[in-house]
């Protein structure tokens, strides 16, 4: 049996709890790192909620807003956030895919699509295991919900692969945070 359905963001969010109608969603579209420092400070400064959102291919829920606690919250899209800027020690394979010179790790934008990481790897005699089976996803989106494909039962889940994060921080603050350096507080 088919049914079709609308949405309508303004009737209830995810866990059925009515949404204000005055909700105020503001866009922002950063292409850079400088650009969504910016977005986040803007939004902290305002004291809004953030919501951020990749490919919208996930199944975990990351691109839904939490139930606000304004009336305005800013939807932070990284789709177009598919360059990075150089960095010592890694060749630019495309303006959002940097390789290390020992070939062992790579620096990824956030809105690289997998399909494109994979695309790029394998001219290069590599590839990303722990990707999941729909490759329109992006790599951002993946490290942020976990996402892992079947291979994942013998290799490991997204997480494991991770040697580092560089994350802008909720005043809009960048930070680089190594694997096995910081460690979550009781």
């Amino acid at each position: 049996m088919l049914h079709s359905f609308s949405y309508n963001p303004r009737a209830s969010d995810a866990g059925n709890l009515p949404v204000p109608e005055a909700l105020k969603i503001i866009p922002r579209y950063p292409s850079t790192e400088a650009e969504l420092s910016r977005a986040i400070q803007e939004a902290a400064g305002r004291g809004s909620q953030i919501c951020v959102t990749g490919a919208l291919t996930g199944l975990a829920g990351a691109a839904v807003p939490l139930y606000p606690a304004r009336d305005d919250i800013y939807r932070i899209f990284l789709a177009q956030f598919t360059r990075l800027a150089a960095q010592d020690g890694f060749t630019e394979l495309t303006p959002g895919i940097h390789l290390s010179s020992d070939r062992h790790s790579c620096l990824v934008a956030p809105g690289v699509k997998i399909e494109d990481l994979l695309a790029v790897l394998e001219k290069h005699g590599l590839t990303y295991y722990p990707h999941p089976e729909y490759t329109k996803s992006m790599i951002g989106g993946n490290v942020a919900t976990n996402a892992s494909g079947p291979r994942s039962f013998g290799i490991g889940p997204t997480r494991d692969h991770i040697v580092s994060l560089r994350v802008v921080l909720a005043d809009g603050d960048v930070a680089t945070i190594k694997r096995g350096e910081v460690k979550a507080q009781d």
